[in-house]
């Protein structure tokens, strides 16, 4: 059953539950947590607050949000939404934003379901990095866009730029230009393309290029979480038997979208970073090659820069 939205959510049956809600932020937040630990999340404290956030339609998702309306008590339908909610994650694994039909990244909710990637904290950092090399007046491309995640926030953050994002999946680019239109960011160009492919070098040269493309080897994909595996897409996720088919195909490609001494930046795993160095060489096309960590201290960003 597919129920993504408040109002739908609460027309839907409630799974049978074991502990009745209390009414409470405080109160509930524990009780969820209790029973998402039970069911096996390994942080139900950021799961119940995810799903609380969600039901009291918060902007942001936070502990500190939810601590300033540590007073307020949830009404009947807000009730039955987190017990729906609570009952659905704990049952299937589904992943709570396929559940509420939307995702928190960076400054932005953002509508996205089955079919589109669901956006990683790792992926906020990337757009950081991407952030901190760009000015007003700069054209900046994202590509694998998906729910518009990287491309809508520089966008947001950062007015005054020329941004375009290119996804090859119909479903994923309906959400973002469902997100773009939401947030009133009409200037961001959408357009459906398989990498580089509708895109001429000549008439359309960028000063930087974001991608956070599939990056998981084929023995990594079958044996990622539930959660992960059986529900987001698999094109969006694993790229081979390195898990570097896509990164391939883009680096030998974005040198020719780039203006001179600008950068492309990918989201890579950490293990990947001898192998792209490699590859990177034999392209011959970058002047500069640098690997940025995560937050956690792993290599997680690949920066490539032409002459």
């Amino acid at each position: 059953m597919s129920c993504p939205g408040k109002n739908s959510l609460i027309s839907c049956p409630s799974p049978p539950h074991d502990r009745e809600l209390p009414d409470d932020i405080p109160s509930i937040l524990k009780t969820m947590a209790l029973s998402l630990s039970e069911a096996g999340f390994s942080d139900p404290y950021c799961e119940a607050r995810y799903i609380l956030s969600s039901v009291l339609g918060l902007d942001k998702f936070s502990e500190l949000h939810l601590a300033a309306r540590s007073g307020r008590r949830l009404d009947q339908d807000e009730l039955r939404l987190a017990s729906y909610a609570l009952a659905r994650r704990s049952s299937s694994k589904e992943p709570l934003q396929y559940i509420f039909g939307k995702a928190y990244f960076r400054n932005l909710v953002l509508d996205l379901g089955p079919g589109v990637l669901i956006p990683r904290p790792e992926t906020e950092e990337l757009t950081d990095l991407a952030l901190a090399r760009l000015s007003p007046g700069m054209r900046v491309c994202e590509i694998g866009t998906g729910s518009g995640a990287i491309a809508l926030s520089i966008a947001s953050e950062m007015p005054g730029l020329e941004v375009f994002a290119g996804e090859k999946s119909r479903d994923a680019i309906a959400y973002a230009r469902k997100n773009r239109d939401k947030l009133g960011l009409d200037s961001v160009k959408l357009f459906v393309a398989d990498m580089f492919e509708s895109l001429n070098p000549e008439a359309c040269a960028f000063d930087l290029i974001a991608a956070n493309l599939p990056y998981v080897n084929s023995f990594d994909y079958a044996n990622l979480d539930r959660d992960v595996r059986d529900f987001e897409p698999r094109t969006s996720l694993e790229s081979g038997i390195d898990g570097l088919d896509a990164i391939r195909r883009f680096l030998l490609d974005a040198w020719r979208h780039l203006k001179a001494d600008s950068a492309a930046i990918l989201e890579i795993s950490p293990e990947q970073e001898p192998s792209i160095v490699e590859f990177a060489g034999q392209i011959g096309r970058y002047s500069e090659l640098a690997f940025e960590k995560d937050l956690c201290g792993k290599t997680r960003f690949c920066i490539v820069r032409t002459p």
